[in-house]
């Protein structure tokens, strides 16, 4: 599943090919994970994670760039 992601410090476009995707609703987090490498993406809704958790399950693909992502190793 392809992701596009902007980095949280530098404002940079990340693009990661995740393999698991996990919303924690305490956070309001997305969790998305290859191997040993992972990201977090912030301030993300319950409702929007459905929809973006959805959007890659259908089409293999999300844009996430318009939140913040960092590295979570």
């Amino acid at each position: 599943m392809r992701v596009l992601m902007r980095d949280g410090q530098d404002q940079s476009l990340i693009a990661f090919n995740a393999q698991e995707v996990i919303f924690d609703p305490e956070d309001q987090a997305m969790i998305l994970t290859s191997g040993d490498l992972s990201y977090v993406v912030e301030k993300v809704t319950q409702i929007n994670a459905d929809g973006y958790i959805r959007e890659l399950v259908d089409q293999g693909k999300v844009d996430l760039s318009m939140f913040n992502a960092k590295a979570n190793n």
